[in-house]
């Protein structure tokens, strides 16, 4: 499978303040940069920042998640509004000429957890971005 000359991944999770929010970006090179910082800390320097590359095959395995999933067929928006803690989860993939973006507030999303789950496994990030809209007691 061929890799998108204009894949971009961007994943932002985070919550209401106080919180901490975490991103990471992807390119098409592999290039990738992650960033923890505090929200609603503007100006400051990140709390931890570290960029790696990924290889091909690695991003070749990322695409077919993104394909096999059908993420660009995903509602933009899922929204618990029985729960008011404020856990966001921001998901912008673009590729093939196709550009999505998904945004989850307290809410289980199968396939977004799918594919994130398969860029974690991928990354020398410790920390799980889909944790926090995980917790027992969130709507399936």
């Amino acid at each position: 499978m061929n890799i998108p000359s204009d894949l971009k991944i961007e994943i932002v999770t985070g919550g209401l303040l106080p919180s901490i929010n975490r991103s990471l970006i992807i390119n098409a090179e592999g290039f990738c940069e992650y960033s923890k910082t505090e929200a609603g800390k503007i100006g400051k320097p990140p709390l931890e920042k570290k960029q790696f590359t990924l290889l091909e095959s690695d991003l070749e395995t990322i695409w077919k998640a993104v394909i096999g999933n059908d993420f660009f067929n995903l509602q933009e928006t899922y929204i618990n509004e029985e729960i008011k803690d404020g856990l966001f989860l921001i998901v912008f993939i673009q590729g093939d000429e196709k550009k999505h973006q998904v945004t989850i507030e307290n809410e289980k999303v199968d396939a977004i957890n799918s594919i994130i789950s398969v860029i974690e496994s991928l990354t020398p990030i410790k920390e799980k971005f889909i944790i926090l809209l995980n917790k027992p007691g969130r709507s399936e």
